[in-house]
């Protein structure tokens, strides 16, 4: 592991313990304990303070990526990366960057950007592309949107169903990995 690795994985561990600890302290004030999830479990804040780390499912990409970043980072079965990249306060667009060319500039996914905030993007195993946006076609406020995603191609953006999307935000979809089943935040 080379050095700029070990500095970013103290500095991780140690951000860890104090949000695990300041997580806890909140959770005995309120009355009830925070949980965190790294993918496959719920993990209570007083677990993650006695262990003194964090737990992922997958390492993080070590590079620069073109930003300002918004949202999360996921990677494509081809490698490259897809995010969302602030082009203004008013605009986030979805966006591929292939980290094996690091002088390239990425590449706005048009098939899925619209002319506000689009990010926050998730793959499931299935091809499923789901992303946080709030185009004006929306039910209003952030709202949750899927495409396909085929041969390196993305196509068929559309809403999720009645229900789902509200006039509040529904933001960062992921999947639960037992189950399978979309969550989100609202």
């Amino acid at each position: 592991m080379h050095v700029r690795g070990i500095r970013k994985s103290l500095v991780l561990a140690s951000a860890a313990g104090l949000i695990a600890a300041a997580s806890g302290w909140v959770g005995l004030k309120v009355g009830r304990p925070l949980y965190y999830s790294d993918g496959d479990e719920a993990i209570n804040s007083l677990e993650m303070r006695e262990s003194g780390m964090l737990r992922w499912s997958r390492p993080e990409f070590d590079g620069d990526i073109p930003g300002p970043v918004r949202g999360r980072v996921i990677e494509l079965p081809d490698g490259t990366l897809l995010y969302g990249l602030g082009r203004s306060s008013a605009v986030t667009d979805l966006v591929q960057f292939d980290p094996r060319r690091p002088g390239a500039e990425p590449r706005p996914v048009v098939e899925l950007n619209s002319e506000g905030h689009d990010l926050a993007p998730v793959l499931t195993p299935g091809g499923n592309l789901f992303f946080a946006s709030d185009r004006l076609t929306g039910a209003g406020g952030f709202d949750v949107y899927r495409a396909t995603y085929r041969d390196g191609v993305f196509f068929a953006v559309r809403s999720l169903p009645g229900g789902v999307n509200t006039g509040l935000d529904e933001t960062d979809p992921a999947v639960d990995g037992p189950g399978g089943q979309l969550v989100f935040v609202r």
